[in-house]
């Protein structure tokens, strides 16, 4: 356990021995969450005691900004704190945390009446010559109100966590998947009057396509791409294709993406949209990323087609699905002239990728060395430039490795590369 402390430590790594706990595969709580293994699958949730003070918090405060009360600052930060602990093992719910920030915040000066910051241009209109600090930071809390009115999104922000937390036992999310060595694709598009979808879990390949009905065609084609989405997700689950899966469905809207990733819309059917995905992520028992795509790629996958009626496109003539599904492509592989041009510019012309295994190594600004006795240790490169050539699907895992790097030798220098197909 010493010899396993040591290493760890040197990485970077805190590990303290006196802490650790016997093996299991069902240990309790520790940093706030509970990590089961359990089942072939990995997933996390929070005590239950931690669960009903969150919907508790949640409760309260939904009452008190119905009732249009002020709010104490103090008891919002001290809530805020508990629900940030929270998001930390749900991060669905941190979009809907967003009406708090503003909230805590909405005293300070060059806050518009919903909480934001005002442009630089409009602050120069508040700001008084005389003043030498205007804008009060972080260091000038203790000039912060008793009380703060909330913002006008919060009370649709406490609803949707009302929803999301909803849960009478903290739910299992899934880290890894059980189903993982099969996962699931699709292509969900919409096109006028028409919609199309497309998915395929291990060897099963299905499609649907259709139209509009009245009352849809008259909403905006942002509702239409997501409402497809939305529903089809909601099918696959309920006919239990995507039980204890990861699902990587695809869009050429980047409306939806946006909605999505950001949790809200100031559209307030889009914001139920997103409400209803990050629902479904929540209590799914699925993993989910939601990837925008060209309008060329759906084109050529099918699903483009399928919104209008054509069976005979993509995947319909016997493609493989995954030849369109380009995620494990890093953005020299796809653009080899990259390399020179960034040779080029920072006049390092023996700049080179680091492979996957130099991403915990060289990455780091050390190698291992071989001793005479047949030890094994570790010395410092010369090197101070690194090009980290990522793939969408590796890039989440190799970002950490970058942060760590960033944190152990400061005095490196990181060039990223990550095409522009998976937003975290």
């Amino acid at each position: 356990m010493h010899h396993m402390s040591s290493r760890l430590g040197f990485l970077g790594l805190q590990f303290a021995a006196r802490k650790s706990r016997p093996p299991s595969l069902t240990p309790g709580p520790w940093a706030g969450s509970v990590v089961h293994s359990a089942d072939g699958q990995v997933s996390v949730s929070v005590p239950p005691e931690k669960w009903v003070k969150a919907k508790c918090i949640v409760q309260t405060l939904l009452e008190l900004v119905q009732q249009n009360v002020a709010l104490n600052h103090k008891s919002l930060e001290k809530d805020r704190g508990f629900l940030v602990h929270v998001q930390h093992t749900y991060p669905t719910i941190t979009p809907y945390i967003k009406g708090l920030h503003l909230t805590i915040d909405s005293w300070r000066v060059g806050r518009d009446s919903e909480g934001w910051k005002l442009p630089s241009s409009a602050l120069t209109e508040i700001w008084d010559d005389s003043v030498t600090n205007p804008l009060p930071g972080r260091g000038e809390d203790a000039l912060a109100p008793e009380t703060v009115i909330a913002v006008p999104r919060l009370q649709d922000d406490l609803l949707a966590l009302t929803q999301l937390l909803s849960a009478e036992v903290p739910p299992q999310r899934i880290i890894r998947s059980r189903a993982v060595v099969s996962a699931g694709y699709g292509f969900g598009d919409a096109s006028g009057t028409g919609l199309g979808w497309s998915m395929q879990v291990g060897s099963e390949l299905s499609i649907t396509h259709g139209v509009w009905g009245e009352e849809d065609s008259a909403n905006s084609s942002n509702y239409r791409e997501l409402s497809n989405l939305v529903s089809s997700l909601e099918r696959g689950l309920s006919t239990g294709q995507l039980k204890y899966s990861e699902f990587f469905l695809f869009t050429d809207n980047s409306a939806a993406e946006a909605v999505f990733h950001n949790g809200t819309s100031t559209s307030k059917r889009l914001f139920e949209l997103a409400l209803r995905l990050r629902s479904l992520e929540m209590i799914g028992d699925f993993q989910f990323h939601l990837v925008h795509v060209a309008g060329t790629q759906m084109m050529a996958q099918g699903t483009d087609g399928l919104s209008r009626g054509s069976l005979s496109e993509g995947i319909m003539r016997g493609f493989p699905m995954l030849s369109f599904v380009p995620l494990h492509l890093s953005p020299l592989s796809r653009q080899p002239g990259l390399l020179p041009w960034i040779q080029q510019w920072t006049n390092q012309p023996d700049l080179q990728p680091l492979t996957p295994t130099d991403w915990f190594r060289r990455g780091q600004g050390f190698q291992g060395t071989q001793l005479p006795s047949g030890g094994w240790t570790t010395e410092e490169l010369s090197d101070t430039w690194h090009l980290w050539d990522l793939p969408p699907a590796a890039a989440d895992a190799t970002l950490e490795a970058l942060n760590e790097s960033r944190i152990k030798r400061p005095h490196l220098n990181h060039l990223v590369l990550c095409p522009r197909l998976m937003t975290f």
